[in-house]
């Protein structure tokens, strides 16, 4: 099942006794995979989710710019593609409402 990796979440549980014999529980949401981007590097090589209008433009921008751009042929193939890329700095293009899925690969 695809999901965004904004949204993924985990629950934390906290118990309040406001009630004597009862316990209530509280939940509290939390993100796990934050966005944040604390510098930018030129990469080196550019993997992207797509293979058609998708790959093009990215591919069109980054030959443009001097970087190789590859296609990943699908989410589930992106994992593979960056294991086994001899480039030190890597940019993957990825559709990020779909790819929550993925972020647990190591």
């Amino acid at each position: 099942m695809p999901y965004s990796v904004s949204e993924v979440y985990g629950i934390k549980n906290t118990a309040g006794n406001r009630y004597q014999g009862t316990k209530r529980l509280y939940s509290q949401f939390y993100r796990i995979y934050e966005s944040e981007i604390e510098s930018i590097t030129k990469p080196e090589l550019a993997i992207v989710e797509d293979s058609n209008a998708g790959y093009e433009f990215f591919c069109a921008i980054c030959r443009d710019s001097g970087i190789k751009c590859i296609s990943a042929n699908g989410k589930s193939n992106i994992y593979e593609k960056v294991k086994k890329c001899k480039e030190r700095t890597i940019l993957v293009i990825a559709d990020g409402a779909a790819f929550g899925s993925e972020m647990e690969k190591e």
